[in-house]
């Protein structure tokens, strides 16, 4: 993989890896009770998107790209919506995403990595589709 395709993927792997952390550190916060994150049906969001970059990081280890892809796009599917609905909320309800400690509500980076990642990953696996690699 020459690396005009390997620094897609680089940074594919960098921003998961970082929502995966802000995720798990949220959802830390949660269950400690010093800054819980909303719930939806009694279970904490932040949860679910811990699940859902953690899902996204596994399809990155998987072997073959038909296999990446089911686990991949259902995942990014439900990080993205709630990062969505989040910030629509946050914008016309406010006070509904955890924020950060410039006060930013976290949902707004959310948003922004999902649509990042999906970019870098359509990017990347066109690339290696290309290439072969993902074969």
């Amino acid at each position: 993989m020459s690396a005009r395709y390997l620094v897609p993927r680089i940074f594919l792997w960098v921003l998961i890896c970082v929502g995966l952390w802000s995720a798990l550190s949220l959802s830390y916060t949660t269950l400690t009770g010093s800054a819980p994150c909303p719930d939806a049906a009694g279970f904490p969001v932040c949860y679910l998107v811990a699940i859902g970059y953690a899902a996204m990081l596994t399809a990155q280890v998987l072997p073959a790209a038909k296999f990446r892809h089911v686990v991949f796009f259902p995942a990014w599917v439900l990080v993205f919506l709630i990062a969505a609905l989040g910030t629509g909320f946050e914008l016309t309800v406010g006070n509904t995403c955890p924020r950060n400690s410039s006060g930013v509500p976290q949902c707004y980076f959310s948003l922004t990595f999902c649509i990042a990642i999906i970019l870098l990953y359509l990017v990347s696996s066109d690339a290696g589709n290309r290439a072969g690699v993902n074969h």
